[in-house]
């Protein structure tokens, strides 16, 4: 029987991404009706944009995840997936970005 599983391609992109500067999440933390991974965006947003974040913080205070998470989730339906990873998302007048982009050259 053949098998018509992409199990060893997906097996060499993740090796590859591993390789170069990528991590492995845990496909545990991944949540489907967000259609991401809320722990990889919060260690991002955190990380990278760490000012914005914490006037975000300090308004919502324990509410601040879930109530960006949403806003997140609104602008994905509203504009998609690949608009928002590219412009970011508008959150209380503050635009926080998804992906940085490596410059082209």
């Amino acid at each position: 029987m053949i098998d018509h599983r992409e199990i060893k391609f997906e097996e060499a992109i993740e090796h590859h991404l591993t390789h170069h500067g990528y991590s492995k999440a845990d496909s545990k933390n991944f949540d489907r009706a967000l259609a991401l991974d809320p722990t990889v965006l919060r260690s991002f947003i955190r990380e990278t944009q760490s000012a914005k974040w914490k006037i975000i913080a300090e308004y919502h205070g324990k509410n601040a995840e879930t109530v960006f998470l949403e806003e997140v989730t609104r602008a994905m339906d509203a504009w998609g997936s690949l608009d928002v990873l590219r412009h970011g998302v508008d959150f209380f007048g503050k635009n926080f970005s998804l992906a940085f982009f490596r410059p082209a050259g």
